[in-house]
């Protein structure tokens, strides 16, 4: 076990050993805090106690490995209240199996402080007109982990309360009863605010990184046996195999039952926007396999909000045959190209456990 000091002469900082499972010679870390393992240089004017920092200690590997030219090893620098620093080594792909922290046992409702990583296109609803599920990375640093937040109505969105992929909210939400999913959270939006931004991917890999896993077929597995295994996820693929798009059928009879409902309900709130909610024009499945040695290969529709508003800002011009190459270009040669590290953010159905989709793709250059 290696240590360094920190060199801060504030006593409210940053001093104390550093402790990491790596030798510190050589490394070269990546913070989204500009922070430095091997002279632990961390911005002192924005790091209180108790903060958590995700660091990337990259280390030169062998001229012989052809897949990259160095090792990227995660690694968590926590500072303790009493000023003290611990560094401990994460493990690249996360493991399948542990399962979510349960939810708590009242309604009471918590703080939640979440880095935005999916916003899944919109479905049509008999209450809300149409529902948003929203997911991404709790930021306390006492309880880490995946969160869902539904239902989101964004149309309905204040100023105050509208967000985007990547931004750091907190918000007031309550345990979700109805889904046995422990992720699951009913989200109270006029408490959110917007207190963050992770701008690019430099600054997004330090927080996710660490929690990127290779096994799909575990997760699969994990929640075809139980209510309380994993329901969230970012899953690297060994090899994206394809992206197949195809036109949408429309929605089906419910859906529309649903959409028809909502616009003639009593107009309680005239200000409201009940215009019909539009089907996409097309729909799309990633083809994959993941890093477990009997994967025989996953396809899984994405459900992507970015899929559905790239169609409508970018396509609307375009014939099917021209709109589905464009599709592609976007989704599948550019977000998978070798040149970055795609992983997909996955998550499962509440009725259906067993049923994953992509709701999203994180997709760093290497």
């Amino acid at each position: 076990m290696s240590q360094s000091h920190c060199p801060s002469t504030d006593p409210g900082r940053h001093q104390g050993p550093l402790k990491t499972k790596l030798p510190l010679e050589g490394g070269r870390p990546i913070c989204d805090h500009d922070a430095t393992v091997r002279d632990h240089k961390v911005n002192r004017s924005s790091c209180q106690r108790g903060a958590v920092h995700a660091v990337t200690l990259v280390r030169p590997r062998s001229r012989a490995q052809e897949t990259s030219e160095r090792e990227v090893i995660a690694l968590l620098l926590v500072v303790l209240p009493g000023g003290a620093t611990v560094m401990e080594q994460l493990s690249m792909f996360g493991s399948a199996d542990d399962a979510p922290a349960a939810k708590p046992g009242d309604d009471r409702p918590r703080r939640l402080r979440v880095l935005i990583t999916v916003k899944a296109a919109p479905n049509p609803s008999e209450r809300y007109g149409e529902t948003v599920c929203v997911a991404g990375f709790n930021a306390a640093p006492d309880s880490p982990g995946w969160v869902r937040l539904y239902p989101i109505n964004f149309r309905e969105l204040g100023v105050d309360e509208s967000f985007k992929k990547y931004d750091i909210v907190e918000v007031d939400a309550v345990p979700a009863r109805q889904d046995l999913r422990h992720e699951s959270w009913r989200p109270r939006m006029n408490t959110l605010r917007v207190t963050d931004r992770l701008e690019n991917w430099k600054a997004r890999k330090p927080w996710l990184d660490p929690f990127i896993e290779g096994s799909m077929c575990s997760l699969y597995q994990n929640c075809k046996h139980s209510a309380a295994a994993k329901s969230l996820a970012l899953v690297r693929p060994r090899k994206v195999i394809g992206l197949k798009v195809e036109r949408h059928p429309g929605w089906t009879s419910d859906q529309r039952r649903k959409i028809d409902q909502y616009i003639t309900q009593e107009q309680l709130f005239q200000e409201r926007d009940r215009t019909p909610l539009e089907a996409p024009r097309f729909q799309a499945r990633y083809h994959y396999l993941c890093h477990a040695e009997a994967c025989k290969g996953h396809e899984q529709g994405l459900l992507d909000w970015e899929f559905v508003a790239f169609q409508r800002h970018h396509l609307r011009h375009l014939d099917d045959e021209a709109a589905i190459v464009r599709l592609r270009e976007q989704f599948f040669d550019m977000m998978c190209a070798h040149k970055r590290l795609p992983a997909f953010y996955v998550g499962n159905q509440a009725k259906r456990a067993h049923v994953f989709s992509v709701l999203g793709v994180y997709y760093p250059e290497r």
